[in-house]
């Protein structure tokens, strides 16, 4: 990255630390507009972009150009490739668009594989995880705060872990 685009996009992920989301979306789309159309850099500013934009066709078109970028450039780590199928995920899942939204966890566990980071008894639970959450949300209806609590067990301890 080089001079403004770097700049604008350090403003964008110091707003974000600061939990300022729309102020750090508006630097990131700067700094898209100011990035090569390739770079590893615009992917990563489209895959900021993708996270934090609140229209959901809005946020798959920029997480899907970061998909493109970081696949056709050979020296792109799976944890960033992983990293934007978890948001895409996530956005699907938002939508009610469970099957769409089960694909791209399964994308995102096997980028995980790919990066060698995580032993078989992780890569299983992640998927053990992600099934429970989707069933979850295709069954929101059917089940009590209580039910929820003990399907989200797991996650929650895996949360409370990152946060420590």
């Amino acid at each position: 990255m080089k001079g403004k685009a770097e700049r604008v996009f350090r403003r964008g992920e110091t707003a974000l630390k600061k939990g300022k989301h729309k102020n750090a979306l508006k630097h990131f789309k700067k700094a898209v507009d100011a990035l090569e159309s390739n770079s590893h850099e615009r992917a990563e500013a489209l895959n900021l972009m993708g996270m934090l934009e609140p229209d959901s066709n809005k946020a798959i078109q920029c997480l899907l150009e970061a998909q493109a970028i970081y696949s056709t450039n050979p020296q792109t780590d799976p944890m960033e490739l992983s990293g934007v199928y978890h948001a895409l995920a996530a956005v699907y899942l938002r939508r009610n668009d469970y099957d769409i939204a089960r694909e791209y966890y399964s994308r995102e566990v096997t980028c995980m594989e790919a990066s060698g980071f995580f032993t078989e008894d992780q890569l299983k639970e992640s998927r053990e995880l992600y099934e429970r959450l989707l069933m979850i949300h295709e069954n929101k209806d059917k089940y009590s705060f209580d039910d929820i609590d003990e399907l989200l067990g797991p996650i929650k301890y895996v949360l409370e872990m990152e946060q420590d």
